[in-house]
């Protein structure tokens, strides 16, 4: 019986045939095979012949996919009418006889197998003629218009040359390509060549790829070179790797996401499986220079571009994310992601614990003009400019460092367990390496250096009360400062003022080094309003609080008053006198040679120590002057007229209240004469 639909099925065969045998012709007679026009009459010719059609040269398969695109299409319904065919004939629904229906299956499976090898050709070759590096310039195009107008993101799958997509993003296949590149998938996933369809995307727009974030490079990033090469240059890198990270993610790399969505739309999750295996080896290469940084020299100068390289990481996070989104394959290029951030954010934490031993060791000579030392303008002017990064400072303290040494861990046991190379496969442990801190040479030459390692011997008891001693300190820094700053700041502050604090122990064991106690005195109220002034005047003043700053003023004053004592306290004693016993003039005479002898020591040393000009140098000479000019003054006029009557009075009346006042104004000038 002849029905409607067996009409229109056999009319379809028929259709998809003529279309077939043409085509397969036609690149027949381009030096194709010949088994493409012919329609078999057995089973075992079928064989024979699905042999002949996947042995067809290249070349002639390739003729199919070089004419007009109209012709694609109609060769692609064709593949679609035959399909369909197929599925009629095998779910019973065709309507003439059961030889007839076998009769059409068999043909229609022989010219899908026939069409196979030019759909994985067809594939190949659309692909790969379309699939061109994109040029720098392109990429840079592309991120100015997304910050001037266009959309974020940069993942259009049409268009040319260095032109950009509706979405802001660049183009990385011209709109009809890429239409075509999805339909052919489409079509290879229902003939089951859906393995093949992957491998075949994988190797061409992995080559895509791969070229287009080499040039955009251009050879600055090989983490081999990283370790022949001074730290100005390599400040200068890590500065064009974080340029380079923002196009390769927010424009590279979405664009390429966008791409691979676009052409295996509803393909289920094949889209996430391609874009993983083209995007794994890129996401190495563009994170390997963040990474090898964050396992090398961990020293005190790398801080700073430790934290920008966090910085502009966590920036791009969100971008990497929804390039990489998925809960298959991609999720391990998310965890790579995250571990080269915490393996940054370990190093950091490290080098701020090493930065922290390093001021308590630090054994450099003391100024001899007791001024301020250079490991106090090192470490404050450190510290201020931690501020800038006091947001991402924050999120790294209160993980903690233990945290992120376990998700070390846990990521890397995991990529061992599962075969994979990760970036680490020398074995090294990347929680903890040796470091060096090192700051700037101070007037004497010296460093502040050290590896961090302590003796294999060291008593066990020694290193629990030391923690103790630490732990406590801490404490009481902690509790000392809670809320007087910004609250969100209060875990960075607690990091800022413990070392300000460690600085401030360094400096007293330094203080005790002076011969002369005033002078130690000088030396740290020197240091330690250094300290409270640089504070004050920046922005670290908000994370420290006002409390700090009030304290270290405090601290100033009785240095300023400890100072006082220790140096004047000898030389107004030699004025006391007894106003109920009567002086002889002999005793006078004693004690205007001690008073003279005694100034005269004071100005020749202290004329060396230093305090730089400003308020505080003349506040501690006003101090002194209203400890030792009034009295003498009294003094002076007192017993003036006895010294006058005496042989040589000026070998006791060297210093008359106006000449005192001058050599009290030439104190604290840092005179380096002899």
């Amino acid at each position: 019986m002849v029905t409607a639909s067996t009409t229109v099925t056999r009319a379809a065969l028929q259709n998809a045939e003529r279309v077939l045998r043409q085509w397969h012709s036609d690149t027949s007679s381009h030096g194709g095979g010949s088994g493409g026009s012919s329609r078999p009459s057995s089973r075992s010719s079928t064989r024979s012949a699905t042999s002949q059609a996947q042995s067809d040269t290249s070349a002639a398969s390739l003729r199919l996919w070089e004419g007009p695109n109209v012709n694609v299409d109609a060769y692609l319904q064709a593949l679609d009418s035959i399909q369909s065919v197929i599925d009629t004939c095998e779910s019973g629904r065709y309507g003439g006889s059961s030889s007839e229906a076998a009769e059409m299956l068999h043909r229609a499976k022989w010219f899908a197998a026939a069409a196979r090898p030019w759909l994985e050709q067809g594939f190949w070759y659309v692909l790969k003629a379309h699939s061109k590096p994109l040029e720098p310039e392109a990429v840079y195009q592309a991120a100015t218009k997304s910050r001037t107008g266009g959309s974020s993101g940069g993942g259009s799958v049409g268009g040319r040359g260095s032109k950009g997509g509706s979405d802001g993003g660049p183009y990385l296949m011209q709109p009809q390509a890429a239409l075509q590149v999805r339909e052919v998938a489409r079509r290879m996933v229902q003939a089951g060549l859906g393995q093949t369809c992957l491998e075949t995307y994988r190797a061409v727009r992995r080559q895509a790829l791969d070229r287009t974030l080499e040039q955009l490079a251009a050879g600055q990033f090989r983490p081999e070179d990283m370790g022949g090469v001074r730290w100005e240059a390599l400040e200068e890198r890590v500065k064009a790797w974080m340029q380079f990270a923002r196009l390769a993610v927010r424009v590279v790399l979405l664009a390429e996401r966008r791409l691979c969505d676009s052409v295996f739309q509803g393909q289920g999750n094949l889209s996430e499986m391609c874009f993983h295996e083209v995007a794994a080896s890129a996401v190495r290469f563009i994170f390997a220079f963040a990474e090898a940084f964050a396992l090398d020299k961990r020293l005190p100068e790398r801080l700073f571009s430790m934290l920008d390289l966090f910085e502009i990481m966590s920036s791009i996070q969100g971008d990497f994310n929804a390039a990489c989104k998925g809960d298959g394959p991609c999720t391990s290029l998310r965890d790579d992601f995250g571990l080269v951030v915490t393996r940054l954010g370990v190093a950091i934490s490290a080098i701020l614990s090493e930065f922290e031993n390093g001021i308590e060791r630090d054994s450099s000579d003391i100024p001899a003009t007791a001024t301020i030392h250079g490991l106090t303008r090192y470490v404050v002017n450190y510290l201020i400019l931690l501020y800038e990064y006091r947001d991402s400072l924050t999120r790294l303290l209160k993980k903690g460092d233990d945290a992120a040494a376990g998700k070390i861990h846990k990521l890397v046991a995991s990529k061992k367990k599962g075969g994979g190379s990760g970036r680490d496969g020398s074995g090294r442990d990347v929680g903890r390496r040796e470091s060096s801190l090192g700051t700037p040479s101070t007037s004497s030459g010296s460093e502040l250096s050290g590896s961090g390692e302590g003796s294999e011997t060291e008593d066990s008891e020694s290193e629990e009360e030391e923690a103790r001693r630490r732990e406590q300190a801490r404490r009481e820094a902690r509790e000392g400062f809670r809320g007087k700053g910004v609250p969100e700041y209060e875990v960075l502050a607690v990091k800022v003022v413990w070392k300000l604090q460690v600085l401030e122990g360094n400096l007293q064991g330094k203080a005790r080094q002076y011969r002369d106690p005033a002078q130690g005195e000088v030396f740290l109220l020197n240091n330690i309003h250094y300290m409270a002034r640089k504070v004050k005047e920046s922005d670290l003043r908000v994370v420290v609080g006002d409390d700090w700053v009030r304290r270290q003023a405090a601290l100033v004053r009785q240095h300023a008053s400890e100072y006082l004592r220790f140096c004047f306290s000898r030389l107004t004693y030699t004025l006391r006198v007894d106003p109920s016993t009567q002086l002889h003039k002999s005793t006078l005479k004693e004690k205007f040679k001690a008073f003279n002898l005694v100034l005269e020591e004071i100005h020749r040393d202290q004329t060396r120590w230093l305090v730089n000009p400003g308020p505080l140098r003349d506040e501690l000479r006003l101090a002194v002057k209203q400890r030792v000019l009034a009295p003498y003054t009294d003094f002076y006029l007192a017993y003036k007229h006895v010294m006058e009557s005496s042989r040589h009075p000026g070998k006791y009346l060297r210093h008359d209240p106006v000449e005192v006042n001058e050599m009290i104004l030439d104190l604290f000038v840092g005179y380096q004469g002899h």
